[in-house]
């Protein structure tokens, strides 16, 4: 699961679209925020890697919340890897 994916949250039964993710936990878009369990989620729908990086910068440029913070990590990691492909490393 990752940032841009719609699942269902079991124990409310909600669907969410997810803001950000790891391999144990996942926070999903809306207000408040929202921690869940990634266990605790079935994917419902998978979004492209443009869709995924779309939303990555907009969750990102919200400022202030835990998930925009971890969405600014996710562009800083994207961005280093560019720049050590571009100068070959």
């Amino acid at each position: 699961m990752r940032t841009g994916d719609v699942v269902r949250h079991i124990p409310s039964g909600e669907e969410w679209l997810v803001a950000w993710a790891d391999s144990t936990e996942l926070i999903a878009c809306g207000w408040p925020e929202t921690f869940a369990k990634v266990e605790d989620c079935e994917l419902i729908e998978a979004c492209s890697d443009d869709e995924h990086w779309t939303l990555v910068k907009a969750v990102a440029a919200s400022r202030g919340s835990s998930r925009s913070i971890r969405c600014e990590h996710l562009l800083e990691r994207r961005l280093a890897v560019e720049c050590a492909e571009m100068m070959h490393l």
